[in-house]
């Protein structure tokens, strides 16, 4: 015996629509920080700069000071800047800010 389905009242609908919109991107700034603190913690000093963006990705901002190159790696609503210093194309020093 088959039952025919409900149809979800309007303000169900409703809801159920709100909830997918503002789920969907809060989730992804959420996942996008756990996966910088993730990459940040394999990077290791020494490390080439192709090592560095698989780990990490495209960094938020470069500043070139002389032969030292600073990646910061940041996403909102993450409080926290990963910084990663590279010199002749390898991981020289790491930190948080």
């Amino acid at each position: 015996m088959n039952t025919p389905a409900k149809a979800m009242s309007p303000a169900k609908t409703m809801a159920l629509i709100v909830a997918i919109v503002v789920i969907g991107p809060v989730m992804f700034l959420f996942s996008r920080g756990l996966s910088l603190a993730r990459g940040f913690d394999r990077v290791q000093v020494g490390d080439s700069a192709d090592t560095l963006k698989a780990a990490m990705g495209v960094p938020a901002e470069e500043t070139h000071s002389g032969p030292k190159l600073q990646n910061r790696y940041s996403s909102w609503p993450v409080t926290t800047v990963y910084v990663v210093t590279l010199e002749d194309g390898k991981v020289t020093g790491k930190s948080t800010q």
